[in-house]
């Protein structure tokens, strides 16, 4: 009707009710104003992501590089760091004393959380050998940024995600530089999981599945998809890593990971590691069985936890495996890709702040999928997007302010997952829709 806001709704009479009285004023001054940006439109499109990158490494200086600076135990990735010596010194990686012994050796810790990644993972690390502790928390702080630049150049291509969109997450994505601050392998999972489904690697996937276990659902997903070349490669480059890994990781150390270790995780027992299931910052479907049912331990669930993250961790699997198996187009395909990344996620017993760096093509897909729709769906993406960035530190504080919405808070960032994993399940309904009315418009004209 010629206003800026088209219908006066409920929602615009409340929050605006001068909009009514001068409806033509405020047209004229809107239009004016649009007019006079015009010319500038271009300029500030194109600069703006200038602006973010210049925003991003200030941010980084201020927060994630001066706790790396600052750390005396290089937090996570010590664990990767010893790992690395005690496997090329002859030693087992999985055996957690030896881990000890090399940091109280060069006097940096006294312990180290216990190594309980597959053998391939340290192949990518052994540029760490040289090093000492903390020099090498450094490198790979600096590394995380190529990687991170590395994945978003890779997304930029595959999906055409705008570069200012990447530049703000870049930015405003906490979980990217909590990843670097802990000295964690997820950027890297993250770029290998980038160009594996950008250019449909079987080989890719299968490395990044062989560096952290919960990309393997991707090869599943596939499966249903009937992708079978990638899935071949996959299946042949998993065992190939392993015996690739064996000059650095020996056949016994391989077997106590295997038929050890692996198996535990379903229960919370990571090869002993101390951190509690209950902690506030883990988003995880069975930490919300563990608040119901909670075990003696802080380290394990229960049995009755356990029985009901597998339940619904295979229904939900399941669930998407069909959707997957039905839905088949290229969009479809990769929209429920971004669905399988979230489940991933949330399926293991632990997802802490610096796991949701993932969640980057889960929200560049969203995006895809928002920017064509209603103002409801881009509501749903913003507030997603807000909660499952917003800073630890923030969100504790506002559960000081509003005592009485704690647990919606501190789920706050699981409930987020979920949005953008419903958000990427009916995208891929539309693009199927979409694709099928498109092939029965053009059936009905070749009939006419």
């Amino acid at each position: 009707n010629g206003y800026f806001v088209p219908k006066a709704s409920a929602v615009n009479a409340y929050l605006f009710p001068h909009l009514g009285r001068y409806p033509s004023f405020y047209y004229r001054a809107t239009t004016l104003f649009v007019e006079i940006m015009d010319p500038y439109r271009k300029k500030i499109s194109s600069f703006l992501p200038f602006v973010l990158i210049l925003a991003y490494f200030v941010m980084i200086f201020a927060w994630p590089w001066n706790a790396v600076v600052k750390s005396k135990g290089a937090r996570d990735y010590a664990s990767y760091h010893y790992a690395v010596q005690a496997a090329l010194e002859g030693g087992n990686p999985y055996q957690t004393e030896n881990l000890h012994r090399k940091a109280r050796e060069e006097h940096t810790r006294r312990s180290v959380h216990p190594f309980f990644y597959p053998p391939p993972s340290l192949i990518s690390m052994l540029w760490a050998k040289p090093f000492s502790l903390h020099m090498g928390y450094r490198l790979f702080f600096w590394l995380n940024q190529l990687l991170l630049l590395g994945s978003f150049w890779q997304i930029h291509k595959w999906l055409r995600t705008p570069i200012w969109f990447l530049a703000f997450l870049a930015l405003a994505f906490t979980p990217l530089a909590d990843s670097m601050k802990m000295g964690q392998l997820n950027l890297w999972i993250l770029c290998l999981i980038s160009v594996g489904l950008a250019r449909n690697s079987g080989a890719i996937i299968g490395y990044a599945a062989m560096s952290k276990m919960s990309p393997a659902l991707l090869f599943f997903q596939w499966i249903a998809q009937r992708n079978w070349r990638p899935v071949l490669i996959c299946a042949l480059s998993v065992p190939i890593f392993s015996i690739i890994a064996l000059p650095v990781v020996g056949l016994e150390a391989q077997k106590q990971f295997y038929f050890e270790i692996l198996p535990q995780f379903s229960s919370g027992e990571y090869h002993g590691l101390r951190i509690p299931i209950d902690l506030a910052a883990n988003h995880s479907i069975p930490d919300l069985f563990n608040q119901v049912w909670p075990a003696e331990s802080r380290h394990s669930l229960s049995t009755t936890a356990k029985n009901y993250a597998s339940i619904t961790n295979m229904s939900l699997l399941g669930a998407l495996l069909f959707i997957s198996a039905r839905w088949r187009t290229q969009e479809a395909r990769q929209y429920l890709q971004g669905a399988m990344i979230c489940l991933f996620l949330i399926f293991p017993v632990y997802c802490y702040e610096h796991h949701l760096a993932l969640m980057v093509i889960p929200i560049v897909l969203s995006y895809r999928f928002i920017s064509k729709r209603s103002s409801s769906l881009k509501i749903c993406f913003g507030i997603s997007l807000f909660f499952i960035s917003w800073p630890l530190f923030m969100l504790r504080t506002v559960q000081k302010w509003v005592p009485s919405m704690n647990w919606l808070l501190q789920e706050s960032k699981f409930i987020a997952i979920v949005s953008f994993a419903m958000l990427c399940i009916v995208a891929a309904y539309f693009s199927q829709r979409e694709e099928r009315d498109l092939a029965s418009s053009s059936c009905s004209d070749v009939v006419k």
